[in-house]
Order: structure tokens, then sequence, then C-alpha cells
């Protein structure tokens, strides 16, 4: 599916044809296996990961990035944070330092429709400030947490759904895929 969003909107949709002035920013390719998600920064439909630059030294590079910033980004990571060091919020991503949330609040419900409990704030950093917590990453990413949390064929709404400019809409549809509650 081709996801699209529309900064005169505020929103995101499905396209069916490429845009003309289309500008591809980057491959992301993600799965979820024991709990945890792994990513690795290409289309693993076209690449046999762990050697796809011994075929063709441009693919499966995401576009804005060099291949200083790809070395050692051809195998499957883990999915994990940088903090922001004045909001505490996390930025979802691969090599980054922390494996969990870096704080979240009672009112955040994307954190339980995104994210297994593995990847949930400890305890003694949970909060009921309203001005810390957030997420943030690469789109690919979060549309790819997204796809997890809901069903198959739930894809699509919930792309149209979720991503606004205002801010995070939950989902409505309650089933969720198992571990991404």
């Amino acid at each position: 599916m081709l996801f699209y969003y529309d900064p005169g909107q505020g929103r995101a949709y499905v396209r069916q044809d490429y845009p003309q002035d289309l500008i591809h920013y980057g491959d992301y390719s993600v799965y979820f296996n024991r709990e945890v998600f792994w990513c690795t920064p290409c289309d693993a439909t076209l690449h046999a990961i762990g050697d796809w630059r011994s075929d063709d030294p441009q693919a499966g590079r995401a576009s804005h990035q060099s291949q200083e910033e790809t070395d050692g980004w051809s195998d499957w990571h883990l999915l994990t944070f940088a903090y922001g060091t004045h909001d505490y919020s996390s930025r979802v991503g691969i090599g980054h330092s922390y494996q969990t949330l870096c704080t979240q609040r009672p009112d955040q419900n994307w954190v339980r429709e995104l994210f297994p409990e593995v990847f949930h704030a400890p305890a003694g950093r949970r909060t009921d400030n309203t001005q810390l917590g957030g997420l943030s990453g690469d789109l690919g990413f979060l549309l790819a947490l997204l796809a997890f949390s809901v069903s198959p064929v739930d894809v699509r709404t919930a792309v149209e759904r979720c991503i606004r400019r205002d801010g995070w809409r939950a989902f409505t549809n309650q089933e969720h895929r198992s571990g991404c509650k």
C-alpha cells in the first residue's frame, strides 16, 4: 500500500497512484517476534538481509542516508528509542540507546495500542504530567507500529483515522494482534 500524508488536509490516506512530485524517502522492514519488533532500513522483500550491498551498493538504502550512515544496518536490529532531554519524549528507530519508552502517562492510549508491555516505560519513569512524554520517529517505523497494532484488513482504516495533524487519534477496533495490545 502507498500511504500519503497530505499536509493541507492534515491527514494520511492510501493512494493508488504515485504523485508526480513524489520524493522517495526510504524503505523500512519490520517484523514482530518473541514480544519485540525487529527492523532494517531496507525493503526485506527485495534484498537478502545481510548481503544486499554485495548485489547493488545503492539498493535497500534509504535515499536520505549516506553509505556511511547505513554501514552495519544490513541486518535485523531491535527497535529502540532515543530520549528527548526536555520533554522526556521517545524517538523510535534503530541503533538508539534504550529499549523502552522514556516515560508514559495514563492518558496516552497509543502506548497500549502500539507497543506490547516489554516496550512500556518502567513504573518509576511514568508520570501524570501532561507536558512530558510523546513519540516521534521516521514515518516508516510509525506506520509499521500502527499496522502491527490492528488486524491486516484494518490497516488502511487505521492509518486514515489515526495519523492527523492535531495528534494521534485512537483506532476504535478492539481486535488487536496478539502481543501488540
